[in-house]
């Protein structure tokens, strides 16, 4: 007798949620920058590549969950310096979106290991399922959907339309076959529009504010600079932003097909650091 639908979704969640971890980055006050999804492969971890880009970082912790996706199996804890020395080189990776940090044998004690996808095509209305980072809740959970469509990028690679519910946080998150329990594409919901369109924002007010800031203090009216009032509604525009950005929820995900990245991450390969 097959089994039925949720049965599956049990059986990969058992089998592989502490492959599943989030990467968790900390600035020098102890604030927390951003978390993401990253997933054990073999002896590493392969996340999103903002690693590169964040400033500012004081320290890095990854974390694996227990089977109700809350409470912590096994936390990583890194000083940045230290973190970055595990990545491989960026130059390497192809502009893909991701990267890869190797581990010791003590580090990936008790952790499960996902697979790839050895002869991936194309199949629109395939069920899967993601494991994902939920930022907001401080957690990991299992998301259904079905492979919608096939899109290409601006760099051209070829990117896995799905439909699910998608938020911050699942970049890097697997994308599994529900009938094989393997990675068939790597969540990049960077690509989304509302992401892009974000990060646009962002940086346009961040050159008026460094505009403005060069021309603070140079007229004021009854007292009053219109410079800094400039200024404090440019960051409030920005708050509001990203208070929308960080709890956003759309139904349509985009992944990377794991075509693009099995040479890089190939066990048998000797991997490059910086």
């Amino acid at each position: 007798m097959k089994k039925s639908i949720s049965k599956m979704y049990e059986v990969i969640w058992n089998k592989y949620h502490k492959a599943i971890c989030s990467v968790n980055f900390y600035g020098n006050s102890g604030s927390k920058l951003f978390g993401v999804t990253g997933f054990k492969y073999g002896n590493r971890i392969i996340t999103d590549d903002i690693v590169y880009n964040l400033k500012d970082i004081n320290k890095v912790i990854i974390r694996f969950y227990e089977i109700d996706g809350l409470k912590i199996f096994k936390e990583l804890k890194f000083a940045a310096k230290d973190f970055r020395k595990l990545l491989a080189k960026k130059e390497e990776l192809r502009d893909i979106g991701f990267t890869y940090l190797l581990l010791n044998e003590e580090q990936v004690d008790g952790l499960q290991s996902l697979e790839l996808c050895s002869n991936c095509e194309p199949e629109i209305g395939l069920q899967i399922l993601t494991i994902e980072y939920q930022i907001e809740l401080n957690n990991i959970g299992l998301k259904p959907g079905i492979i919608s469509s096939y899109a290409q990028n601006n760099k051209g690679y070829t990117m896995i339309q799905y439909d699910g519910f998608v938020k911050p946080g699942t970049n890097g998150a697997p994308l599994i076959d529900l009938k094989t329990g393997k990675v068939k594409g790597i969540v990049a919901n960077k690509e989304l529009y509302i992401v892009k369109a974000f990060k646009e924002m962002h940086r346009i007010a961040d050159n008026n504010i460094e505009k403005l800031e060069q021309v603070k203090g140079k007229w004021t009216f009854d007292e009053i600079d219109p410079i800094q009032v400039m200024i404090v509604s440019q960051n409030q525009l920005m708050y509001a932003a990203k208070g929308f950005y960080n709890h956003f929820c759309v139904k349509v995900g985009c992944a990377l097909e794991i075509n693009y990245l099995k040479d890089l991450f190939d066990l048998g390969r000797e991997p490059d650091f910086e």
